[in-house]
């Protein structure tokens, strides 16, 4: 094994370099934004409409959040979405993140690992039973880690794919007044406004 350690190198440092030259921008887009609406209810469902007309779906959508992925090319449409949704856009944040070298790095690293299977493979047809046993020990090691690196090359790749949008959703009837008088005195005197506002407060 030691003899091969050098070739090992050797094979994870010209495909680095030779990955890395060629690499191409790739971004991993999101969106965070916060509006007010009359009803979330509704609001969410239009936004998941449009998610879904956009070649996107919706992860999580909640009484006052829905997160969601669509196409990256639909994300300049989608501020005009929220504005026909909402009273009021409170906050529109979009992001973008270069994946490239990240993307670049794990694509190496399944190949050179690949590389070494492939070597010690060969080795396994000859060697005698120690020798087995060590290459068996390094066999698992490397498929561990090429699954590893797999896992997070597909999930870079849907990244890319698919923008992340997350809207936190305002709603502007959810609070009861603090002061509404009742034609019922006893009503009044109860405090009973202040205390729904303070149940549903602490419901959340």
């Amino acid at each position: 094994m030691r003899r091969l350690m050098p070739f090992l190198m050797t094979v994870f440092f010209l495909s680095f370099v030779s990955v890395g030259l060629f690499a191409q921008q790739d971004l991993a887009q999101s969106v965070s934004a916060q509006i007010a609406v009359a009803s979330p209810e509704q609001a969410a469902m239009s936004i998941s409409t449009w998610a879904e007309q956009h070649g996107g779906y919706f992860v999580v959508r909640t009484l006052d959040r829905i997160s969601f992925r669509v196409s990256p090319g639909s994300l300049p449409a989608l501020r005009a979405e929220l504005d026909s949704v909402s009273f009021q856009v409170l906050t529109f944040s979009p992001a973008a993140r270069d994946v490239s070298n990240e993307l670049s790095t794990v694509e190496a690293g399944i190949t050179s690992r690949n590389d070494a299977v492939g070597r010690i493979m060969k080795f396994l047809a000859t060697s005698d039973v120690p020798a087995t046993l060590a290459f068996e020990k390094e066999l698992n090691g490397l498929v561990s880690e090429i699954e590893r690196l797999e896992g997070r090359k597909r999930f870079l790749l849907d990244s890319v794919a698919l923008a992340r949008v997350d809207v936190g959703l305002s709603s502007t009837q959810r609070k009861v007044p603090a002061v509404l008088p009742s034609s019922f005195d006893w009503i009044n005197t109860l405090g009973l406004y202040r205390f729904l506002n303070e149940t549903r407060q602490g419901g959340r």
